[in-house]
């Protein structure tokens, strides 16, 4: 299983456990779930984690549904997506423009010729097949951030997260 960790900032009351605010105390999610949450400053994240299989279809949509301060308007939040160490989706995102990112996580890659040292063509194919079922349980995270998008910092922010498969 691979382990999506989504990075969104403090929601008062929203049902978030605190601390969360590194990949490290993150909050567990499930699939097909919606989480609202507010960017209260430019240093506020709150992270959540999904555990997912390699090969799953995730899709990840963050929407800016304003401002706790009425007389903010057309400010954004940034939000970046990646599985390991590689940026899969980066922008920013204005009130009225959701970003939707539809991604299939990466299964871990499976080590050069693990089942070399077998001799039977039988036990080979049976010993890949169980490396490559491992490889896709043991997929890379996927982590989502979602952070104060003006500079210097216009916060809070309301927005939500939701995440299908």
């Amino acid at each position: 299983m691979t382990c999506l960790g989504i990075s969104v900032a403090s929601a008062a009351g929203s049902g978030e456990f605190e601390p969360n605010d590194d990949s490290f105390h993150a909050t567990p999610v499930q699939l097909n779930g919606s989480y609202g949450a507010t960017v209260e400053t430019s240093n506020d994240e709150d992270w959540y984690v999904l555990r997912v299989n390699g090969g799953t279809q995730v899709e990840i949509v963050a929407e800016r549904q304003g401002s706790a301060d009425p007389e903010d308007v057309g400010n954004v939040i940034a939000v970046e997506v990646r599985q390991g160490t590689e940026r899969v989706e980066a922008q920013l995102v204005a009130s009225d423009v959701p970003l939707v990112v539809n991604y299939t996580v990466e299964s871990a890659p499976v080590r050069k010729r693990p089942c070399r040292h077998l001799q039977r063509r039988s036990a080979r194919k049976a010993c890949i097949k169980r490396a490559r079922a491992r490889a896709r349980r043991n997929a890379p995270p996927v982590q989502v951030a979602v952070a104060d998008g003006c500079s210097p910092s216009c916060g809070p922010h309301i927005y939500r997260l939701s995440i299908r498969g």
